[in-house]
C-alpha cells in the first residue's frame, strides 16, 4: 500500500490554536434536518482537504457529507463544505475506552467563497508542517 503521504497533491498545513469541525449527519427521516455532530481539533489541512481527531460514539451511524470549519470563539467559519471521506481509523483511546479515530476528509465541489475562506484561513492561521519544501 502506497504511503498516503506521497498520494498528495497539496501541501498540508497546522493550525495555530485550535479549529475544529462540525459535521453534518443525514436523518434516516429524511424530514428531519441533519444532525451536528462536533468533532474534535483539526490535525492538519489543505486546499484540498482537512484531517480531524474524534471521540468514537456507537450513535454515530450515519456517515456524514457536509462541514463546517470552526475557530475558537466563532471568529472564524467555514460552512457547509461538501466532503468525501478518505480515511478513518483509530489512533488511541480515552480512560474510559472510548476510541479516539483521526478521519481524513477531501473537500467536494467548493463554492468560490468557500475556496476564498479556506485560503484566507490557511494563509492567516496556518504554518507549514516540518520537513515540507516551498
Amino acid at each position: 500500500m502506497q504511503d498516503s503521504t506521497d498520494r498528495r497533491k497539496k501541501k498540508r498545513f497546522l493550525i495555530e490554536g485550535e479549529a475544529f469541525i462540525k459535521v453534518y449527519q443525514p436523518r434516516k427521516l429524511k424530514l428531519l434536518k441533519p444532525r451536528a455532530v462536533d468533532y474534535g481539533p483539526i490535525v492538519d489541512i489543505s486546499s484540498s482537504g482537512v484531517s480531524v481527531l474524534y471521540v468514537d460514539e456507537s450513535m454515530r451511524s450515519t456517515e456524514p457529507t457536509e462541514l463546517t470549519i470552526t475557530m475558537p470563539n466563532n471568529s472564524f467559519q467555514i460552512e457547509n463544505i461538501n466532503f468525501t471521506t478518505i480515511s478513518d481509523y483509530k489512533v488511541s483511546e480515552t480512560d474510559d475506552r472510548q476510541s479516539i479515530r483521526r478521519r481524513s476528509m477531501r473537500f467536494e465541489k467548493l463554492t468560490a467563497s468557500q475556496t476564498s475562506h479556506l485560503n484566507h484561513l490557511i494563509d492567516h492561521y496556518a504554518r507549514k508542517q516540518r520537513g515540507q519544501e516551498e
